[in-house]
């Protein structure tokens, strides 16, 4: 079954998950391994991958249930005019409360697991929401899951005269060099 990150996201803050990156290259997945032989146990499966190559890995491990997640889902490149900031370099500009940092997920994924010191901003009304929340001289951070939807949100934030920066590489990318996350919502 073809699932996206969130999917992942969610099942490895409730247990054990076994992610296999199929992939030569690309970026980095938290807690995902590239060799093909490592054990799964009883977890559940996530292959990163094409839909072809995670079913033909499947079936030489017979195993009976792997949830794909396709590259597209988690590439992307840097949009030409959108500032990106690395994931320690954002942290420290928060943690310092320099600057803040708008997660632009959906509100389940945010409540699952978010960004230290983060702030929700509605995606999907973004067009016609209330923007009063963001800082108009003073520059910011926008966040998701893999960074591909805050990069089209910097964008459009620049556009109108934000100092919005896009962080790059996202809620993964954050996870992999392992900086702060806050769990559920109280």
């Amino acid at each position: 079954e073809i699932v996206g990150p969130s999917v992942l996201m969610n099942h490895a803050r409730e247990g054990a998950v076994a992610v296999v990156d199929l992939r030569s290259h690309g970026r980095r997945v938290p807690n995902a391994t590239r060799n093909l032989a490592a054990p799964v146990g009883s977890a559940p499966v996530f292959a990163l991958g094409d839909l072809e190559t995670a079913r033909r890995w499947a079936e030489q491990r017979a195993l009976k249930s792997v949830w794909v997640i396709p590259p597209h889902l988690i590439e992307f490149h840097a949009m030409h005019g959108v500032p990106q900031i690395a994931p320690r370099q954002a942290w420290q500009k928060v943690s310092r409360a320099d600057w803040p940092l708008f997660d632009v997920s959906e509100a389940v994924e945010f409540s699952d697991s978010r960004l230290a010191r983060s702030q929700r901003l509605d995606y999907s009304t973004f067009g016609s929401g209330d923007l009063s929340q963001l800082p108009k001289n003073q520059p910011f951070i926008v966040a998701c899951r893999v960074g591909h939807r805050s990069q089209l949100v910097t964008q459009k934030l620049r556009a109108l005269g934000y100092d919005a920066h896009n962080l790059d590489g996202g809620l993964w990318e954050w996870q992999c060099q392992k900086l702060p996350m806050e769990g559920e919502a109280q």
